[in-house]
């Protein structure tokens, strides 16, 4: 609501709101929801233009936080199994890292003999192996990249998911009451 004037005293301050409401002929219900919890109920005054308004009732109810605390407990089920999927992923990135750097410490290694390559048996040999190694590491390559966006994907999933309950969380641990105010008229 927007605030029409405030003055304040020593012990206490009046704040004016206005509330614009066009509405038809006809009887009406207007509810004022989110109403602090500081405000003296006793203190509330209600006017209106043009309109006659036969009750003002104030209203407070208890929030299901056992609703609340459900999507909780889903969301942090959830989580785990992202967790649990990030963590398996993880596991097979380094599972390929430690793969392929063994292919490629094992494929450096010096030959025994020069003389060996001098056949061309041995150089087509080379020839596949090398084409081979080529076709296995970029293969592995792939699904590393694969692999790691595959856990990116699940940290943002996870981080998500963290965000909703610390909302959730946020919610629940102020005040567990909803406060309206019920405003009967007649136009």
């Amino acid at each position: 609501l927007a605030t029409d004037s405030v003055v304040v005293y020593s012990d206490k301050a009046e704040v004016r709101r206005v509330l614009t409401v066009v509405l038809p002929k006809g009887t009406h219900e207007i509810v004022i929801k989110n109403v602090s919890a500081v405000i003296e109920r006793e203190s509330v005054r209600v006017d209106g233009k043009g309109v006659l308004i036969q009750e003002v009732q104030y209203q407070e109810m208890q929030v299901d936080s056992e609703q609340e605390t459900e999507k909780i407990l889903i969301l942090e089920r959830e989580k785990v199994i992202a967790e649990n999927e990030r963590f398996a992923a993880e596991d097979e990135i380094s599972l390929r890292t430690v793969t392929g750097s063994t292919i490629c410490h094992e494929s450096l290694q010096e030959p025994s003999s020069i003389g060996f390559l001098a056949t061309s048996d041995a150089l087509s040999n080379l020839m596949n192996f090398l084409a081979f190694y080529g076709e296995t590491v970029s293969s592995m390559k792939r699904t590393l990249r694969l692999k790691q966006r595959e856990w990116e994907q699940y940290s943002e999933k996870i981080e998500a998911l963290e965000r909703q309950i610390d909302h959730l969380r946020c919610g629940n641990e102020y005040d567990s009451v909803k406060r309206c105010w019920f405003l009967q008229t007649i136009m």
